[in-house]
C-alpha cells in the first residue's frame, strides 16, 4: 500500500536491452544517441499518450487504462512488443508490476541475487517457445515471449 492507503499503480516498462544505457554502458557516445530512441517512444505513445522516458533505451507508462482498452495486461504487452520490434526496429523486453521499481526489475535481465534456498517473490519464468507465447507456470506470474529476444514479464 502507498502512503495514501491506495495500492501502488500498475506500471509497464519497455526496455531495449541492446540500446546504449546513456551512462557509457555499451558506447561512449550513448548520451548523444538518445534522440534515436524517439521512434520507440513514438510507438509506445500509440498505446498511451503519457510516456515517461527513464533513460535512453527504457520508458514507462501507467497500465490501467491501456490494459482495459487493449484487452488486459498480457494483450497490451504482446501488442507493444510486436509494435516496437516491428515499427521501432529494436528488440525489447516488457515488464508489468505494481510500481516503477518492480516493473523495471521485471523488464530487466533475469538475475537472482538471493541464495538458491530463498524463495523469490518475483521470480523469472523460464522462456517458452514462440509457438506458445504465454507461460503461467509460476503462481501469479506470466512471461510472454516474442521471436528473438523480446519478452514480457508480468508480476
Amino acid at each position: 500500500m502507498t502512503a495514501g492507503g491506495r495500492p501502488p499503480e500498475r506500471v509497464l516498462v519497455v526496455w531495449c536491452p541492446d540500446w546504449p544505457d546513456g551512462d557509457g554502458g555499451t558506447e561512449p557516445d550513448a548520451a548523444h544517441r538518445a534522440p534515436e530512441f524517439g521512434p520507440v517512444v513514438s510507438v509506445v505513445e500509440g498505446f498511451c499518450p503519457r510516456v515517461e522516458v527513464l533513460r535512453p533505451g527504457a520508458c514507462a507508462i501507467g497500465v490501467r487504462g491501456p490494459a482495459r482498452y487493449f484487452g488486459g495486461e498480457g494483450a497490451l504487452a504482446a501488442k507493444i512488443i510486436d509494435a516496437v520490434t516491428g515499427g521501432g526496429g529494436a528488440a525489447c523486453r516488457v515488464g508489468i508490476a505494481d510500481g516503477l521499481f518492480a516493473a523495471r526489475l521485471a523488464a530487466g535481465p533475469a538475475r537472482d541475487a538471493r541464495p538458491a534456498s530463498t524463495a523469490s517473490p518475483v521470480s523469472p519464468v523460464s522462456p517458452v517457445s514462440p509457438a506458445s507465447p504465454v507461460s503461467t507456470a509460476h503462481s501469479g506470474a506470466a512471461t510472454l515471449v516474442a521471436p528473438g529476444r523480446s519478452r514480457a514479464f508480468l508480476a
